[in-house]
């Protein structure tokens, strides 16, 4: 009984990697790990005499045991990834609001050199006025 509901588990997890990726809520290269993992569980709830093959040559006592240790590796080196993204994402975004500034203060300095004053209209048209 447990290996359908790992079989079905594993089936929705794919439905919803591809309904996921094809609304552009997650990029193909973070799906590529989520469908591995999914279709990993699918074939070791179809096959899961495979668990007790590779505890056997593993060299494990209870070889259920192998799937909670690939679990939690699968779940360290998911979260190394996220951590090594969110740490290049910050790097970019710290850089992106320096030369945000950079540009601003630029732009104010151009402004009062050629003593206009810009206003920028709803429409995104900047419109210039003498002081």
């Amino acid at each position: 009984m447990i290996y359908r509901v790992l079989g079905l588990t594993s089936l929705l997890l794919l439905g919803a990697v591809v309904a996921l990726t094809r609304r552009r809520l997650l990029r193909e290269r973070h799906a590529t790990l989520w469908v591995g993992l999914s279709l990993m569980i699918l074939i070791l709830s179809v096959w899961p005499y495979l668990i007790n093959k590779l505890g056997y040559w593993l060299g494990v006592a209870y070889p259920p045991t192998v799937f909670l240790v690939g679990g939690v590796l699968v779940t360290l080196v998911l979260t190394l990834r996220l951590t090594v993204t969110v740490a290049v994402l910050e790097g970019k975004l710290i850089r992106l609001t320096e030369e945000q500034a950079i540009l601003s203060s630029l732009l104010a300095k151009s402004l009062a050199n050629t003593g206009t004053d810009s206003i920028v209209t709803e429409s995104g048209k900047a419109e210039s006025s003498a002081l």
